[in-house]
């Protein structure tokens, strides 16, 4: 992981300085399983191999949570964190934090790329509690994420995903004029959000509601 890290040598994260010396958590019943301090010989800014990533400030062994990765990456269908936590032998709730924070990692990386040709776009609700009267989506407790998919060749390629406030076009419009490339294809359901904001982005749009036949629309 230290290479990983730093694959040309340590790096003080304030200074800059290449010189340094390792301090042990030596002082905490959990120190044989907790990562060491890197300090840098030049300003004493201490730092560790997992800053900014997945496993900063965990108390969870390192080797869960690398089990943690492979499971939820191993099932295309989705893990629970209930799943989790029997496997890897931590509590639910532990489990469910692990869980929230890979998640929210994928969704920020799929934030890098902007996605091209043709574009399913829709909206989607998730999380929020089950209260056992069934109400799902609008309206409810969870909470709204914009999914843009790439296609090819009728297959899925690449996704985005965004969890948003609202969606409304105020909030929408802007995550999809960066997560999308100016000339591709919208491919929706023709929902109010969506055409509002074709008609303020321009893109080639083809809203599922209308047949097929009926060909692309370019929105002005």
């Amino acid at each position: 992981m230290f290479v990983l890290r730093w694959p040309d040598g340590f790096v003080c994260p304030k200074c800059g300085s290449t010189e340094y010396c390792e301090v042990a958590c030596s002082s905490r019943k959990d120190a044989e399983d907790r990562l060491p301090l890197f300090q840098c010989k030049n300003c004493s800014k201490q730092t560790s191999i997992t800053v900014g990533d997945l496993f900063h400030k965990t108390k969870t062994d390192l080797r869960k949570r690398f089990l943690k990765v492979y499971l939820v990456a191993n099932d295309k269908r989705g893990v629970a964190a209930t799943t989790i936590a029997r496997n890897i032998g931590v509590s639910y709730p532990t489990a469910w934090g692990m869980l929230r924070k890979m998640r929210k990692a994928m969704v920020n990386r799929n934030g890098w790329y902007q996605l091209e040709g043709l574009v399913q776009i829709d909206d989607a609700y998730v999380g929020g509690e089950s209260h056992g009267d069934g109400k799902r989506g609008r309206g409810s407790d969870q909470d709204p994420v914009i999914v843009a998919v790439q296609m090819e060749r009728g297959k899925p390629k690449y996704i985005t995903m965004a969890l948003m406030p609202n969606l409304t076009k105020e909030t929408v419009a802007p995550v999809l004029s960066e997560r999308l490339k100016p000339n591709c294809v919208w491919d929706t359901d023709g929902s109010m959000t969506l055409v509002a904001c074709a008609k303020e982005l321009e893109p080639i749009y083809l809203p599922q509601s209308h047949p097929r036949q009926k060909g692309w629309v370019k929105m002005k």
